[in-house]
């Protein structure tokens, strides 16, 4: 007798690799969207980090320390910002380390460098 079909086992073991890769799928895509927002605020917090750069470059240079915090993308970002004198006089370091509003994790740290105010 010839039969024109799936038998049950068939069909439930078809379901369980159609819904282990259904799953997988499910994974990836989460992954996807935690690395873009990951992404994306470590660019945003870039943004504030250049802001501050820009700012202590256009003004009045002054040593030590300060902080603050700026809104970028909807989101706030606290900074802090180190000013030190380098080896060579009159050249001064600039820090700038960024986190997200609230943690303790730092998205971004950049260092630039400013000769003497004219």
């Amino acid at each position: 007798m010839k039969d024109d079909g799936f038998t049950l086992i068939e069909v439930l073991a078809a379901l369980v690799i159609f819904s282990v890769g259904i799953a997988g799928l499910v994974q990836l895509n989460t992954q996807s969207i935690k690395t873009v927002q990951s992404l994306e605020n470590k660019m945003l917090a870039g943004i504030v980090a250049d802001n501050v750069i820009v700012e202590a470059r256009a003004k009045k240079l002054r040593l030590g320390e300060r902080d603050g915090d700026e809104e970028a993308g909807g989101q706030t970002y606290e900074w802090e910002q180190s000013v030190t004198e380098t080896e060579q006089e009159k050249f001064y370091r600039i820090v700038v380390t960024v986190k997200a509003e609230n943690s303790e994790q730092i998205l971004v740290q950049r260092t630039a460098f400013r000769g003497p105010d004219k």
